[in-house]
């Protein structure tokens, strides 16, 4: 197999952490120029941490209500699992406002799927400090080369249009609509090397070829919070990717758990198999609840993707009532 074929093969792991195949053929052209970022505010026009910037107005999760919290989610989690709604989960919480958190089975480990195109876009912020233009630079989409699908219930098979993209805009459609052949094409532009090193970084085993990739809630919520910390990409690019992530298009999960107009930044990832307990769903993310903002990720398995989505929601749903009351 010559070095092409393994980095296309590599990549579909990396973005979906199950062979993802079908290879995207691409060219660079000469860098642009991009529209400035315009990032939605949460307080003080920030996503990030406010007390980067000595920000007051918030408030932390006390002791007692983050037991109470965990409590009703783990009365939540068997409940669900004796009517069949799910065969396991995981939920990791954290307070960002340097409060208490709490996992259940926060080490179990799953298929993280499109959950890993999360760490393709950091790794190009994280270029793009050192690297000049990264971010403008144009990428020529012929088309895909029949990709499996892998995520049907979503839209993350629908086909990237060819046509000339930049690096920023192909993450944004990575990130929004979970694209997977921005995803394809971004991971192959970066090369192997590349992608693994945001893992590295972190401590964390990255993906490898021939190998089916998992990883656990809590492992996962790490990147969040090095997001809203702004401790490894900055803090304007920590905003703008965080900013991306608010406008994912998945709401059946953690959004749905949460009132109208709240600003959830998260990615979610899909597993399916034939067979019982053959789906996986997972929703990650940072909860902009008023005054606490908080990480939530939950990874799910059972038979029904539908059933999966309404599990997420309402755990997302019992922790803004915990967090909020």
């Amino acid at each position: 197999m010559n070095t092409r074929a393994l980095t296309l093969v590599f990549v579909g792991l990396v973005i979906l952490g199950i062979g993802y195949l079908g290879g995207a053929y691409i060219h660079s052209h000469p860098k642009r120029s991009s529209p400035e970022l315009r990032v939605h505010s949460y307080l003080n026009g920030q996503l990030t941490n406010p007390l980067l910037e000595c920000a007051e107005g918030t408030a932390e999760v006390s002791v007692g209500d983050r037991a109470r919290i965990e409590e009703s989610i783990v009365a939540y989690v068997a409940s669900a699992k004796r009517q069949g709604m799910i065969t396991d989960a995981a939920v990791y919480f954290r307070d960002l406002n340097n409060g208490p958190w709490f996992g259940i089975d926060e080490r179990k480990p799953y298929t993280p799927g499109s959950l890993l195109k999360l760490p393709i876009a950091m790794s190009y912020y994280w270029r793009s400090q050192r690297e000049q233009g990264l971010l403008e630079e144009r990428i020529d989409f012929v088309g895909s080369v029949a990709p499996l699908a892998v995520e049907s219930n979503y839209d993350s098979d629908t086909p990237l249009a060819p046509g000339v993209y930049s690096v920023q805009d192909l993450i944004g459609t990575m990130l929004r609509d979970s694209n997977n052949d921005a995803a394809q094409v971004l991971a192959e532009y970066a090369g192997v090397k590349e992608v693994q090193r945001i893992y590295m970084d972190f401590g964390i085993e990255p993906p490898s070829f021939g190998s089916n990739y998992e990883i656990d809630v809590k492992t996962f919520g790490a990147f969040f919070r090095v997001l809203y910390n702004a401790s490894y990409v900055g803090q304007p690019s920590s905003e703008a990717l965080l900013a991306t992530l608010t406008q994912s298009t998945f709401r059946e999960g953690l959004v749905a758990g949460v009132p109208e107009g709240t600003k959830v930044a998260h990615k979610f990832g899909t597993r399916v198999v034939d067979g019982a307990g053959g789906r996986q769903l997972h929703d990650c993310g940072i909860v902009y609840a008023p005054k606490s903002p908080y990480i939530l990720c939950v990874m799910s398995r059972g038979n029904s993707s539908k059933n999966l989505a309404h599990f997420i929601a309402q755990v997302s749903e019992r922790v803004y009532e915990g967090v909020t009351k």
